[in-house]
């Protein structure tokens, strides 16, 4: 039996998922830890082991959390709500003009505000702080369900466990990556009235299916 094209696609990426799954498996679980540990309660008590916490109830002995970790991540989050990154266009080269670097600061700002950007910015700041990394993205979209006008938006992702990039990249901010996943996570009865077609996608099937987080 022999792939067709797009099989071929779904296997290339599926084993370049096994990779970036398998360098990034211990630091998502230090991410989750990190997370809870950072917004730990007397309520949720994040900060304790659950087997401790079963012992400790059992016996009549209290669980007490005093979060000392937040107020030194609200203060690092603070900082950077107050000093948001931004992109500045500036002209450069023999062609360039101080006007029109303005037109597209200008479009920079339309696209900003339309996507209101500073709660995208600060949503991947709060994930910075207190589990370790946090991203957003830039998409573009119709206007509407009736245009074929189409804008330029910034995008939150809800939770940056649901992005994989390279694990060959060289540069911190991830530019030299040759490839990248981001998953969308969804009930299954919405998947399936949005993609009829691939109802049974899940099934044992499916390409590459082999019962990890690559279909769930």
């Amino acid at each position: 039996y022999s792939l067709t094209e797009d099989e071929e696609i779904v296997l290339e990426a599926y084993k370049r998922f096994r990779y970036c799954e398998e360098w990034e498996s211990r630091a998502r679980v230090n991410f989750e830890y990190d997370y809870k540990f950072a917004n730990a309660d007397s309520v949720n008590m994040y900060q304790w082991d659950n087997w401790v916490v079963g012992d400790r109830i059992s016996n009549d002995r209290p669980c007490l959390t005093i979060n000392k970790t937040m107020q030194h991540n609200l203060q690092i989050i603070n900082d950077g709500k107050q000093n948001k990154p931004g992109v500045n266009i500036r002209p450069v080269g023999d062609t360039a003009s101080y006007e029109a670097a303005q037109i597209f600061q200008e479009c920079v700002r339309h696209i900003e505000y339309i996507s209101d950007a500073e709660n995208v910015y600060d949503s991947a700041l709060e994930f910075c702080v207190h589990a370790g990394w946090g991203y957003w993205r830039i998409v573009t979209d119709y206007v509407s369900d009736k245009s074929f006008d189409q804008e330029i938006y910034i995008k939150r992702i809800k939770d940056p466990r649901n992005v994989y990039l390279d694990p060959d990249i060289n540069e911190v901010d991830g530019e030299d990556a040759n490839y990248g996943f981001i998953f969308v996570d969804e009930p299954r009865d919405i998947f399936e009235s949005k993609y009829p077609d691939f109802k049974d996608i899940g099934g044992s099937a499916a390409l590459g299916n082999t019962g990890d987080n690559w279909i769930t």
